[in-house]
Parts: structure tokens; sequence; C-alpha cells
């Protein structure tokens, strides 16, 4: 075996092998702290960004949820403003088919009343024409007829039946 050692140490790959392991621990033993403290800095970052996607994922999920209840408020809104435009227009109709049924009663009592006028009008107008033509007629049959004394008579107790006419 010793032998072995021997013909091992007399070989150029053990001498590079041992030389990369003598470098690996120098380089170890006077940049490790140096290392160890790079790799842990960067572990650091590492767990901040984490951490902070952790709160930002947490953030949209609770901002993801606010708009569903959003939108299912705004659902629940639409279909209470549309039931409220619909339960408006009905309103709205009915009262415009009373309006309009209000306003052919009205425009039917104004025809009817002026209707009624006309005709108490057409009245008046044929008896005033009536008793005028009565009254030429009495004119000139009256005085044919009757005397001076008789015709100052009747037209005295005309005039004075004349307020009760009127």
């Amino acid at each position: 075996m010793l032998e072995f050692i021997i013909y091992e140490l007399q070989h150029a790959t053990f001498w590079v092998g041992f030389g990369s392991i003598v470098f690996l621990a120098f380089v170890w033993w006077q940049a490790g702290d140096s290392i160890m403290g790079m790799l842990d800095k960067r572990g650091v970052e590492i767990s901040a960004k984490i951490d902070e996607a952790g709160e930002l994922l947490s953030q949209a999920e609770a901002q993801m949820e606010e708009y569903r209840t959003k939108f299912g408020d705004a659902d629940t809104d639409a279909a209470a403003i549309i039931e409220q435009a619909k339960g408006e227009a009905s309103r709205l109709s009915e009262k415009a088919g009373s309006d309009l049924g209000d306003l052919l009663e009205r425009r039917s009592a104004a025809f009817d009343q002026r209707m009624s006028q006309l005709q108490v009008q057409a009245q008046n107008d044929l008896k005033s024409r009536a008793a005028e033509l009565a009254i030429g007629a009495l004119r000139k049959s009256l005085p044919e007829q009757l005397d001076a004394a008789a015709l100052a008579s009747l037209a005295d107790s005309a005039i004075d039946d004349l307020p009760n006419r009127v």
C-alpha cells in the first residue's frame, strides 16, 4: 500500500487534485465570509421579494373580491333601476290614460255647456225676433183697430209690465 501511495504522489493527477482542494480551501478560508454574506444578502432580497409578492397577491385578491362585490351590487342596482323604470313607465302610462280620459270628459262637458249656451241663445234670439215680428204686426194692425186713447193705455200698461218680463 505504501507503494501505491508513493506511486500516486509521483503522478500529476494527484497534485492537480490536491492543489485544487488546497486552492478551494484557501478561497473558502479567505472569501468564505464574504461569499456567505453575499449569499445571505441575496437570500434576504429574494425573501423580501417573495414577501412583497405575497402581499401584492393578497391585495389583488382583496381588490378582486371587492370588485366582485361591487359587480354583484351593480347587477342588483341595475335590476332595481330597471324595475323602478318599468313601474314608473307603467304609472306614467296609467296617468296619461287617466289624464286623457279627464281631458276628454272636460272637453265633452265644455262642448255640452257650449251647446246649451248656443241653444239658449238661439231660443232667446228666436223669441226676440218673434216679439219684434209680433210688435211690428201689432203696429200695423192696432192703429187701424184702436183709437188713440186705447193705444196710449195699452202702451202705458206694456211699459209698466216691462220690468216683470225682463
